[in-house]
């Protein structure tokens, strides 16, 4: 049965692709037809920068795995606030697709890992698939580049989706409700600015100097240059020395060595070697720029020349307060839009949240000071501080601990009163000593 633009049936809804002619494209970027980069949008450098060229460059390639990796580790459930109690809603229909199998096949892990890289290059999508009452019942990662934002005339907002289905490409229209959209760097909202866009200059240099490196290695480390021949050679004679000189002395074995020549021949240097290009240095403002682009911190790519053991844990505690806790927070309230129906978002008492305590632990030592003085301030108790470190629960670990020596407390908050042991007939020992003590005046009248 049909309605609208969704095929309905009794377990799927399929949303059935529309011509889109009357749309418009305002996705953000340099990006071609059905958002593939063209072949003519190159750098300055004068290479193409693409996301795949960009992942060539070491920097780039660990800045992004770094923070997909380590979001994608992190805890992440859907939860249910009763009053003041919070609790993981294991009933819920959609947890298994969040916390197991988004996509056939594909596991939680690997889906939000492809999903956060996606965000780092400014714009990640994945569309809904619903069951006949509109609950999601499957999550479809897409390919970011095949995706472009539209409004129609009447200021409808549509994901226009160009892929190949079943052997023919078509155009498929999706509403906003059907597709969760993590974004970068946004300034209008609706799409994220594509890094490889805009940071098309500053990227370009990094893959040109991977280019230079690796070419420069591949033709001769050391010699870069021409011959001279003082007469004329004919085309035997020129493909004879050409092919001698590459064989010779090109590519990285024949590096430093002796050039003979005779006949009058002289060679003349014309390359610079990788010192004089500054490649090393190039090399190590890749890995600063990426950092900056990215929001990851020089130390988390291996460069390590500011690093310290003072200042590193510091450091760590920033990269997950500046650049993991947005994208997370971004991802709990889009699950929370797209995935929750109207009378849950409407009660409010239903949530998504990542566990972010494993990454803002310090070393054993503050670890230590820290849960000592949560536990004497009564913040946390004993089975609060095991869970944090994924201990279990011990029966005697829920009850509080006063501080003025860590005794235990009532319910209602006072300490409990702990009477102390007495031997038996202690009593009647200080009865017995009150009734031998001497009356005054005893002694003088015997």
């Amino acid at each position: 049965m049909r309605i609208g633009n969704y095929d309905i049936g009794l377990f799927y809804a399929k949303r059935i692709a529309s011509t889109g002619d009357e749309a418009r494209n305002v996705s953000s970027g340099n990006l071609g037809w059905a958002g593939f980069p063209q072949p003519w949008d190159n750098a300055i450098s004068g290479v193409s920068v693409t996301k795949e060229s960009a992942l060539s460059v070491p920097a780039i390639w660990s800045a992004v795995d770094v923070v997909s990796k380590t979001l994608a580790s992190l805890p992440f459930d859907i939860y249910r606030r009763e009053g003041k109690e919070t609790e993981i809603a294991e009933d819920h229909p959609i947890r298994y697709i969040i916390k197991t199998e988004p996509m056939p096949y594909m596991s939680a892990f690997n889906f939000k890992r492809a999903l956060y890289a996606d965000a780092c290059f400014g714009n990640a999508y994945a569309k809904i698939y619903r069951n006949g009452i509109g609950r999601p019942v499957e999550l479809e990662k897409l390919d970011s580049r095949s995706v472009t934002i539209w409004h129609d005339n009447a200021g409808q907002m549509w994901y226009r989706v160009s892929r190949t289905v079943n052997g023919q490409w078509r155009d498929e229209m999706l509403k906003p409700a059907d597709v969760i959209h993590i974004k970068g760097l946004t300034l209008n909202g609706m799409a994220g600015e594509d890094v490889i866009t805009r940071h098309q200059d500053t990227l370009g240099i990094s893959v040109a100097a991977n280019r230079y490196g690796a070419a420069f290695f591949g033709n001769g480390a050391h010699v870069g240059g021409v011959v001279e021949y003082p007469g004329t050679l004919d085309p035997k004679q020129r493909t004879l020395l050409s092919s001698k000189v590459n064989s010779e002395y090109s590519g990285p074995d024949n590096v430093a060595k002796t050039m003979i020549l005779d006949a009058g021949m002289k060679y003349s240097k014309v390359g610079l070697n990788p010192a004089e290009a500054m490649l090393n240095d190039a090399r190590g403002f890749q890995v600063n720029e990426s950092a900056r682009i990215f929001g990851v911190p020089a130390h988390i790519l291996q460069q390590l020349d500011r690093a310290t053991f003072n200042n590193i844990e510091t450091m760590n505690i920033q990269f997950v307060v500046l650049c993991l806790v947005p994208f997370a927070v971004q991802v709990e309230d889009e699950f929370k839009i797209k995935l929750l129906n109207a009378s849950e978002k409407r009660a409010g008492n239903l949530f998504f949240k990542h566990n972010m305590n494993a990454l803002m632990r310090g070393d054993v030592k503050s670890r230590g000071e820290y849960y000592d003085r949560m536990q004497k301030n009564l913040t946390y108790t004993i089975n609060d501080i095991r869970a944090l470190d994924d201990l279990n629960p011990v029966p005697w670990g829920d009850l509080p601990f006063a501080q003025a020596g860590m005794v235990q407390i009532n319910a209602d908050g006072t300490p409990k009163q702990v009477a102390e042991p007495q031997a038996d007939g202690a009593n009647a020992e200080t009865d017995n000593s009150n009734d031998n003590e001497d009356e005054p005046g005893a002694t003088e009248a015997e």
